[in-house]
């Protein structure tokens, strides 16, 4: 297990986001926020108003696990699972690495289902779902690109 892993073993992945958030600056996880969910924007900040300090060994071991992420999912979104299951193990262990890959595989299988929407004429797939429930046509847009 590595140094960075250490530290952070124990803390919660709300805790690293609120910590993440501090350290990026108010500008930036304005930005962030803007993209979540109320109860999710509630959570964090409820966590950031939880942080005295920061200390350097925690902010360097959150900004590597955030790197190890975006890594992470990027290798997965381009065919390198296995690249990425190798990173994550080395640096997370079995456990907290399943987990992560787990998630990461969950990601990007709701994406590509609702995919071929994009694709798809407007006008039709107004026609189409016109008499569906305002529940089905909300998932459905919400998977769409404005």
């Amino acid at each position: 297990m590595s140094e960075s892993s250490e530290i952070l073993k124990g803390m919660s992945m709300l805790d690293k986001v609120a910590h993440f958030c501090v350290l990026i600056g108010e500008e930036a996880t304005v930005k962030i926020f803007q993209h979540l969910p109320k109860n999710t924007v509630e959570d964090i900040s409820t966590a950031v108003t939880l942080i005295n300090s920061v200390d350097k060994e925690t902010s360097l071991a959150v900004l590597e696990e955030f790197h190890l992420f975006t890594r992470s999912k990027s290798f997965i979104s381009s065919g390198g699972y296995d690249y990425a299951k190798e990173i994550l193990y080395k640096s997370l262990g079995k456990g907290e690495a399943d987990e992560v890959l787990a998630k990461l595989s969950r990601m990007k299988l709701a994406a590509q289902s609702f995919a071929y929407l994009d694709a798809i004429n407007p006008k039709q797939l107004c026609d189409f779902i016109k008499d569906e429930s305002p529940q089905t046509i909300a998932v459905i847009l919400s998977h769409m690109e404005a």
